[in-house]
């Protein structure tokens, strides 16, 4: 498995439009690209942060070269965003979340 977590600082008061925004994207990404979709987290001072899983990163990639989301929705997602701070790229060493045990036995430890 393949996650990337993504982070912005929301302008204040934008919260609720831009959770809108993402749970449409996110919905839009998983049915057209096979993701395995995603979480919305937040922080302090405004930070927010979603968890984002794919089967391989080639999914994801060839998924944003495809941009199944409509532009209009991006732009609505962005004009609530402050700042977009960077991305992460993870890859899965063990899984625990639903109770089962998944391993990455590539991992070195």
């Amino acid at each position: 498995m393949f996650t990337v977590i993504y982070r912005w600082k929301l302008k204040t008061g934008q919260e609720e439009a831009f959770r809108g925004r993402w749970a449409e994207a996110t919905r839009m990404i998983r049915s057209r690209c096979g993701s395995y979709g995603s979480s919305l987290f937040y922080e302090a001072d405004n930070i927010w942060c979603a968890i984002a899983c794919w089967p391989s990163s080639e999914a994801r990639d060839d998924c944003t070269r495809e941009d199944p989301v409509p532009e209009k929705v991006w732009e609505k997602m962005r004009a609530c965003v402050e700042e977009r701070l960077p991305a992460r790229e993870l890859t899965l060493d063990t899984y625990l979340w639903s109770g089962e045990i998944r391993e990455n036995p590539e991992a070195s430890r």
